[in-house]
């Protein structure tokens, strides 16, 4: 899994991006639309993740798999599967 720099607000969608999130999940998510290219010369886009002030054209790390599509976060060690 790798770490790669998207820039926010590119794709489908447009806008700094919108919260999701419903019952029973304790925390809101806010997402937005991004692309990146992984590897270099394949372009990729989609829904992801980011800080909660992140603007249109800001640049955030996304987690990718080995084909370049958007992943997440391995578990920290410190929590159990269902903490979050």
């Amino acid at each position: 899994m790798s770490s790669k720099r998207a820039l926010v607000g590119h794709g489908t969608r447009h806008g700094t991006g919108y919260r999701a999130g419903a019952p029973p999940i304790k925390r809101t998510t806010t997402v937005a639309p991004a692309t990146w290219q992984y590897p270099t010369d394949r372009a990729h886009a989609g829904t992801v993740a980011v800080p909660a002030q992140t603007r249109k054209g800001d640049t955030v790390r996304v987690r990718v798999d080995d084909r370049g599509h958007a992943a997440a976060a391995p578990p920290r060690p410190d929590r159990g599967a269902d903490d979050g």
